[in-house]
């Protein structure tokens, strides 16, 4: 399951950054998070303050789905593995 976790994790951290929105230089706005944002910024004036910044609760959120899915995935494997061994004898 470790192994799983560590695997997600990164899948997590690639997709993260593949589906960023970096409009920086363009409106002042950078968003980086899948499937919930992590972190938000901006230099735009229309959006309050507390709309920026490090978000907890979707960190919370992103990780229980890894979670989630490296028990799944533990699961399938070990379901795999047992029939395996199942057919050979």
């Amino acid at each position: 399951m470790k192994r799983i976790f560590v695997i997600l994790f990164i899948i997590h951290i690639i997709l993260s950054i593949c589906f960023m929105k970096n409009e920086l230089e363009s409106d002042g706005y950078l968003e980086i998070g899948f499937p919930k944002v992590v972190y938000k910024t901006t230099n735009s004036k229309q959006i309050a303050v507390s709309e920026n910044g490090f978000f907890v609760s979707h960190f919370l959120i992103n990780i229980f789905i890894i979670l989630f899915l490296s028990f799944l995935f533990s699961l399938l494997c070990s379901a795999i593995r047992h029939k395996k061994k199942d057919t050979k004898n």
